[in-house]
């Protein structure tokens, strides 16, 4: 049995000739590295109560998506900001408060951003005001270096190529996080647990680069873990 990947959705309004009409959506990057590695995602949209869905899921992956509200760490919304819809930002944030401390959970770009403020982080609102420059968005393939001794190290070794796309990253890091990794201009470019459990993030957008050994080693250990929790709690109802 293949280990079952929880991804909340976007939603989003699109144009019909009758009218517009609004739709959850995924990438499919995201999906497909799932699949390459051995899990099997399922799309979850943020219209419930995150607990409903906790018997369903294995592990959970938070994807890319726009800004968060920057009240919530106590900031006035930079100009630059296009936040996220609320629907979303609250079902994701009321998952990670609530999720059993087994479930290994992968945060991308947004979702390393929310995994860093719901523990109480902060966020540079835009980026460029602080490195001076705009390279993180569009798509920019980085060499960015990883700390050594941490859970990113043992899985991708020194450095990975990440393509970015963000005009955000974390500032100040959250309760319990320790940062993973560093683009050369010095903005966090990854978090994690500093526990034994499997909580991590990255800035970069893994998905975008399937062909990477980094990129299928991550997702790999991801699905791994996943699939580990998913034996225990077979085991546990025998």
């Amino acid at each position: 049995m293949k280990p079952r990947i929880g991804i909340a959705s976007g939603l989003e309004f699109k144009e019909f000739a009758e009218g517009p009409r609004e739709r959850i959506f995924v990438n499919r990057g995201y999906l497909d590295c799932i699949l390459a590695a051995g899990g099997l995602p399922f799309v979850v949209p943020p219209l419930a109560a995150p607990r409903d869905y906790f018997d369903l899921a294995d592990g959970w992956l938070i994807t890319g998506g726009d800004d968060l509200p920057s009240a919530w760490w106590g900031e006035p919304t930079h100009p630059e900001v296009s936040e996220e819809r609320p629907e979303r930002v609250n079902f994701e944030r009321a998952l990670l408060e609530t999720l059993p401390a087994d479930m290994p959970v992968l945060g991308i770009c947004f979702g390393s951003q929310i995994m860093n403020v719901v523990r109480g982080g902060s966020l540079h609102q835009h980026l460029p005001d602080v490195v001076g420059h705009d390279r993180h968005r569009g798509g920019t393939l980085e060499t960015l270096t990883i700390v050594p001794g941490t859970p990113l190290a043992s899985i991708v070794g020194e450095t990975v190529q990440g393509k970015s796309y963000h005009h955000q990253a974390v500032n100040r890091v959250g309760e319990g996080l320790t940062v993973m990794a560093y683009a050369a201009d010095g903005t966090i470019e990854g978090v994690a647990d500093t526990t034994d459990r499997w909580w991590m993030g990255v800035q970069w957008h893994p998905e975008r680069t399937p062909d990477d050994a980094a990129t299928q080693a991550l997702f790999r250990e991801f699905v791994s873990r996943a699939s580990t929790r998913m034996e225990n709690r077979t085991e546990a109802k025998v």
